[in-house]
């Protein structure tokens, strides 16, 4: 079944043809998280909106359980790589909608979002093969280490402007972005490396919570 869209992109002939692609695409991803709705409703952002990254053209939201925001600048020059990060996008949030990790339920400590993050922005290298620059942490550890071990004392409510957008946006403070992202990434790869016997699917059907108690 096609799936809805519920706020215009505001060109009907881009977005007819968007769509097959969404479509086609959260098909795909369903079959490997199945507890996705089957009635996804898609709401396409503001061609404004802050939400839309300059360097892909697109960005996400998992708004709800039902519903994924999705960005898309019809300007943006390189359609190719831009479709390729419409796919890798989609991924990600359905990764989100999959573990209920949503802007309406978005109220947990921000070691879990940071969990939530890192392992979304995994699953969108390994299973669609999107190397995000948002997941491409410091060599040196002991910089993640000092993040995660900040990122841990940060617990709900997580006021947005002071918080949640200093670490995963722009840290303006120490120049950096995607503090959140990156931690969350280098934490993934670190369960992974550690757990052999787990695979980033398997990691998709846990809690943060039971994420995080697998990093030894």
């Amino acid at each position: 079944m096609p799936l809805k869209v519920i706020q215009d992109l505001g060109n009907d002939m881009v977005q007819s043809e968007l769509m097959l692609k969404i479509d086609k695409w959260y098909d795909e991803v369903r079959v490997i998280l199945p507890n996705l709705p089957e009635n996804l409703q898609i709401f396409f952002l503001d061609q404004n909106s802050e939400n839309i990254m300059p360097e892909s053209g697109i960005g996400g939201i998992a708004y709800s359980n039902e519903i994924m925001s999705l960005g898309f600048d019809l300007n943006f020059e390189d359609k190719k790589e831009q479709l390729l990060q419409l796919k890798s996008t989609i991924f990600h949030e359905a990764v989100h909608i999959a573990q209920g990790h949503t802007l309406l339920s978005n109220d947990v400590p921000l070691l879990e979002s940071m969990v939530y993050e890192g392992l979304a922005t995994v699953f969108e290298k390994e299973i669609v093969g999107i190397d995000q620059p948002y997941g491409k942490y410091p060599k040196d550890i002991s910089i993640i280490e000092d993040w995660v071990d900040r990122i841990s004392l940060i617990n709900p409510p997580v006021d947005f402007e002071s918080e949640y957008s200093r670490w995963a946006f722009y840290d303006s403070d120490e120049d950096e972005a995607w503090k959140l992202y990156k931690a969350g990434t280098w934490y993934i790869d670190q369960v992974l490396s550690e757990n052999k016997n787990l695979s980033i699917i398997d990691l998709t059907k846990m809690t943060a919570t039971e994420i995080l108690n697998l990093k030894r």
